[in-house]
Formats: structure tokens, C-alpha cells, sequence
């Protein structure tokens, strides 16, 4: 079988093209990448997301717009070099369109969604909250023995981010009855996105992330025995879409 690269969007072709004798020695292809094609690249990448509202990921125009620039170099400039092909498939794609999250005195949170979260399918989710213990040496909710006496049925679960995947904390909160989850930040700061993973499609409930201090603070009311109810929206969608791989073999191998 011949040597394959599967062409990472950050760093397509930023070579200067390759000895027979090198295609094979990983310090060969280490020398001849080059760090103005590298920054080249990026550039035009990042042109072609801004073309296209910020986004490349598949199932988009900025996706397609990604996939015709490196086709284009692949065949123009290194066609002489590698045989390139586009193999498609196709795969479940998520958007979420609209996040919303209003605390306990009607005040508008700030949050941020996750790749493949699911939506409130039946319109906003207004619930109290419940608290979840912190775990921090193994992982917050992360697993069956930490939600032991938790009856989470008709209630948004409070929970902190960490050390697990989140889909697995999400699951735990659906078998035990939570209607979706607030999940707050384990770090100072505005939190990052992450993915639920398509896998988890159907297994787990919607959630916000929020940050750590706004967390905290509903989480010591309820310590308090305060009750805390807040209104979770999120609109999604889901369904398959073609996407596709760009793969560049190397003629000699």
C-alpha cells in the first residue's frame, strides 16, 4: 500500500515538494515543510472563514469553500506528486441556532453551547435546579455511585465541568430523571466549546455551560436551601449531511 497523508487543514502541502528517497523518512519530510507555507495557508483559511461567518466545519459553505482550496493545491501544484481522491460519506450534522439561559431573577446568563447538544424540543425549560456533588480527584457526576440519591425528575441539574467526557455526565443526568443541565466551569475565565460527539445523539439531555463564579453563587443558594429556578432554551437541529475526506498518496510510496 502506498504512504498516505490525510490532509490536516493547518498544515496542507506546506512542503516544497519531496525526494523519492524522502517520502518515507519522517526528518526528510521535517526539513522540507516550510514555515511561510504553513502561515500561507492558515491565512487563506482564515479568509475563507470569514467569508463564510466564521465557519468551516462540514456541512457548510465555509466547509466546501476549505475543501476546493486544498483540492486546488493538491492538483495544481502537487499533482505531479500524489494521486488525490475525495472519499464521501455521510454524517450527522448539528447546528444550534438560538442558546438562551435566564437565572433565577430573570437576568440573561451568559453561555455557550456544544457540538451536537441537543434542543428543548418542546420549547423553553423552566425548573429548579438540583445540585450534584463535587468530585474533583475523580470527576464531577461522572459516575453511577455520585448520583446515588440524586432524584433529578423534572429539575435541571447543576454540575461542574472536568475530568470526564461531558456526554457522561449528560447521560447519568437523563437516567436520573433531569430535564437537562447546567453545567458550570471547573476554570476562571469564559469557558471553551467541546463536542458531545455524535455517538451520543438520543442518549443524552440539553445543556448550557456557564461560568464558574455565576455556578458557584447558584450553587451556594441552594446550600442554603434556597430554591433556584432558571429557564434553559436551545434551539437545534440535527440530520445527515454529505461531507467527505481529502486523501493525497504519494505515487512512489
Amino acid at each position: 500500500m502506498k504512504t498516505f497523508e490525510i490532509l490536516a487543514l493547518g498544515a496542507l502541502f506546506a512542503a516544497q515538494g519531496f525526494a523519492t528517497d524522502n517520502v518515507l523518512k519522517p526528518e526528510g519530510f521535517v526539513a522540507k515543510i516550510k514555515t511561510e507555507e504553513l502561515e500561507r495557508n492558515l491565512w487563506n483559511l482564515d479568509r475563507i472563514a470569514k467569508e463564510n461567518g466564521g465557519n468551516r466545519a462540514f456541512g457548510t459553505p465555509g466547509y466546501a469553500a476549505s475543501s476546493d482550496f486544498i483540492l486546488e493545491r493538491a492538483k495544481t501544484r502537487f499533482g505531479s506528486q500524489y494521486d488525490t481522491s475525495i472519499q464521501y460519506f455521510t454524517h450527522l450534522y448539528n447546528e444550534v441556532r438560538q442558546i438562551s439561559l435566564t437565572g433565577p431573577d430573570g437576568e440573561a446568563v451568559d453561555t455557550i453551547t456544544l457540538i451536537y447538544n441537543p434542543g428543548t424540543d418542546d420549547g423553553p425549560i423552566k425548573a429548579p435546579l438540583i445540585d450534584t456533588p463535587v468530585d474533583d480527584a475523580r470527576g464531577s457526576a461522572c459516575f453511577e455511585d455520585q448520583w446515588a440519591g440524586i432524584d433529578a425528575t423534572g429539575k435541571l441539574a447543576l454540575v461542574k465541568r472536568g475530568s470526564c467526557a461531558i456526554s457522561d455526565k449528560l447521560r447519568l443526568a437523563r437516567a436520573h430523571g433531569a430535564l437537562g443541565v447546567i453545567l458550570y466551569h471547573n476554570l476562571p475565565g469564559t469557558p471553551g466549546s467541546a463536542t458531545l460527539s455524535a455517538e451520543s445523539y438520543g442518549q443524552i439531555v440539553p445543556v448550557a455551560t456557564i461560568k464558574r463564579d455565576v455556578g458557584l453563587a447558584w450553587k451556594a443558594k441552594l446550600e442554603a436551601g434556597e430554591e433556584v429556578v432558571v429557564e434553559l432554551y436551545i434551539d437545534a437541529i440535527f440530520e445527515d449531511r454529505k461531507s467527505w475526506n481529502i486523501i493525497a498518496e504519494t505515487k512512489e510510496g
